[in-house]
């Protein structure tokens, strides 16, 4: 979507705007990223207070007037259905054929993640026996949403503020370096890096050459705390994802 009221698609290869392209019906901005169920059907809203069905050579199948804007992505329900929120105020449900198509970054001999044929979160989800698998939701009461604590690989079980840790992150002229803050005292610190997010290599402070993406460790005691900073050689290929965990004594 874009600021010229219309929607675009393009070759991934090439960049070029694909045959039919782009969509031109709006008669407003298009803030709203589309939403592509399995069929291949794009639903997206517009600054005009209408919800779009485009297909995938550009062809509008219907649209549905609102009350308000439509800004925001629609979400597709299992069996089809539209939602939609307007900013008149009301959530619409709205008939659609075909489910989401869901797909995880798919690409050539990827992992089972990367084809979407495995959601990580809804596998941890079942593994730690999460009893509120809602991403927002927090069900050991530590400030610390259920996403968060896949995210950073805390413990869902624990409501021990000791294991709450403080990633983060610099990118700027002189590279990408990524901390983490935990209190003194702590065992198990450490540092894990994946890329997808599902197998997870531990980080050894002990053997640095053997990672070539590395440019620099530091393991500081700062006020009472341990500040440990990895800093990445962007141009070696570095692991995609970091976490931080820590059991406290």
């Amino acid at each position: 979507g874009t600021g010229s009221d219309s929607v675009y698609a393009l070759d991934g290869q090439t960049g070029a705007v694909k045959s039919g392209w782009p969509f031109v019906e709006p008669n407003d901005v298009v803030y709203s990223t589309p939403a592509i169920a399995e069929d291949g059907t794009l639903y997206f809203g517009s600054g005009d207070k209408r919800l779009y069905a485009v297909n995938s050579q550009g062809n509008k199948l219907w649209s549905f007037p609102t009350g308000g804007f439509v800004d925001s992505s629609p979400a597709i329900g299992p069996d089809g259905t539209v939602y939609v929120g307007s900013t008149d105020g009301n959530v619409y449900a709205i008939h659609g054929d075909s489910p989401l198509g869901f797909s995880r970054w798919p690409k050539f001999r990827g992992s089972n993640e990367a084809l979407g044929r495995m959601d990580p979160y809804r596998k941890w989800i079942e593994t730690e026996n999460i009893s509120m698998p809602n991403p927002y939701e927090d069900p050991d009461d530590d400030g610390i949403e259920t996403a968060l604590e896949w995210a950073f690989g805390l413990d869902p079980g624990s409501s021990d503020k000791g294991v709450i840790l403080v990633p983060t992150i610099t990118n700027d002229q002189s590279g990408i370096s990524i901390g983490g803050e935990w209190v003194l005292g702590a065992r198990g610190v450490g540092f894990s890096f994946s890329d997808d997010m599902v197998v997870w290599e531990p980080f050894s402070a002990k053997d640095l050459e053997q990672y070539p993406w590395l440019e620099s460790f530091t393991n500081d005691e700062i006020a009472g705390q341990i500040h440990s900073e990895i800093e990445l050689v962007t141009g070696a290929s570095p692991p995609r994802f970091f976490r931080f965990r820590m059991v406290q004594q």
